[in-house]
Order: C-alpha cells, then structure tokens, then sequence
C-alpha cells in the first residue's frame, strides 16, 4: 500500500500494488493465512491438541512418551496447518486473485510453514518444561532439532492439499499418514529399521542423542534432505495442478 500526500489542502490518495517480489508476496499470503488460521476451528484443534496429550501423559512414563508427545505435535500440527488452509481456499476461493495467480510454490510453501514453525515450536517449549525435560536435556539443541522437522512436515500437508479438493477427503489421507509416521520409531527395528531414516524417526532419535550429549547435526542432515524431497514433489504438483482444480 503507498500513501501519497500531495499537499496539506488536498485529499491522501491510497494505491493498492500488487506485490511484486517473493518476500512481499509472502507476507500478503501469511497475513491471509493467520486470518484463515483465526476463522478455522479445525486448525486451533491442531495446536491444542498436543499440549493436551502432553498434560494428561505427563508423569505416566519417560523420555519415550516426551519424545511422543512432541513428534506428535510436529505431524499433527504440522501437517494439518497447511493442508487445511489449501483446503479451505479451494472451497471458499479466498485467496485474493491478483496474488494466486503469480504466487510460487515456494511462496506458498514458506509462508504456511512460517507460521505453522512458530506456533509449534512455542508449544515444542511449553512442553519441554511443563514434561521437565528442562532436567535432562539442553534447550537449545532441543530447539534447533525439533524446528526442523517442521518443515517435511508442512510440506506433507502442503502436497495433500494440493491433491484433495475437500477436508473430509483431507483428513481420510492425513490420519493413516499421520499415524504411520508417529509410529515409525516404534516399528523401525529389524526388517524396517530404514524407516528411522525418515525425519519422524530422526526426531526420537535426535532427542536420544540430546539426552546422551551427543551430535544431533546428521539428525538435522537427515531431516533437511526429507524436506527437500518433499518440497521438491510439492512443487511439481503446485505447478501441475495449482491452488485451483
């Protein structure tokens, strides 16, 4: 927006421009998606919910349910903030049209994630202390490793999204992916142990090495390449299919 004063007697003249480079782009979109994000009741249930699952299992366990209770938060959080969003644009069209049509996949792929890593990653903490991991693990290698996974994470929502039209069908694909990945550090042994590569079982893994003092940088290495595999089938699809169908 550009305000123009001409002189103290005559009226200011407000021109709307259309943005015209990615970081103008990507604050139009995250300033639409907070909007959306405050309207959608499905979305708040996504950040609530694992600090729920967090008060309710703290004490009934250890490090493994921790480890639990944040993995949850990352996918479910995660996946849904994006999913839903794209989601809710296809049904109602409330993305402004001048920004859809010159928007980039990675526009869009930053901006949801943008939000959705702050979000998760304030409720990442609030665990962490309210669980009393703040006895055993160091907090900023905690940070720095669980930020991370955000970022598959979003773009898993982000690629199911693009490829559904309507929540209901949404949601019956994101809840059997949902519950694969949060259980992945419990069936990668043996046979599947090369499921622990992907960035949910790097995520348990990553908190293990925390607690041992050990390197958590091949945790991030791994992770960082999953997002890169996803971000990279993610854009194919926005380019092939677009935010409309």
């Amino acid at each position: 927006m550009t305000t123009i004063n001409i002189n103290a007697n005559t009226t200011v003249h407000t021109v709307h421009k259309k943005p015209t480079n990615s970081l103008q782009k990507i604050h139009a979109l995250i300033m639409i998606m907070i909007k959306n994000m405050l309207m959608s009741p499905m979305i708040a249930l996504g950040f609530i919910t694992p600090p729920i699952m967090g008060f309710i299992l703290n004490g009934y366990g250890d490090g493994g349910v921790f480890s639990f209770v944040v993995l949850s938060n990352i996918l479910f959080a995660g996946t849904n903030t994006l999913l839903l969003m794209l989601v809710d644009e296809k049904e109602k069209n409330t993305l402004n049209v001048l920004i859809a049509s010159s928007v980039s996949a990675l526009d869009y792929l930053l901006s949801g994630t943008i939000i959705t890593m702050i979000i998760t990653t304030v409720i990442n903490i609030v665990l962490f202390f309210t669980m009393g991991m703040n006895a055993h693990l160091s907090l900023l290698p905690f940070i720095a490793l669980t930020t991370v996974p955000i970022l598959p994470s979003a773009a898993i929502g982000g690629i199911i999204g693009i490829l559904c039209n309507k929540a209901t069908t949404a949601s019956m694909i994101a809840m059997p992916v949902f519950l694969g990945l949060v259980l992945i550090p419990q069936l990668a042994t043996g046979s599947f142990e090369l499921l622990n590569y992907l960035f949910a079982g790097q995520v348990t893994e990553g908190i293990a090495a925390i607690y041992l003092n050990e390197s958590i940088l091949p945790n991030i290495g791994i992770m960082m390449l999953n997002f890169c595999v996803l971000a990279s089938v993610f854009v194919i699809l926005f380019k092939k299919r677009g935010l409309v169908q």
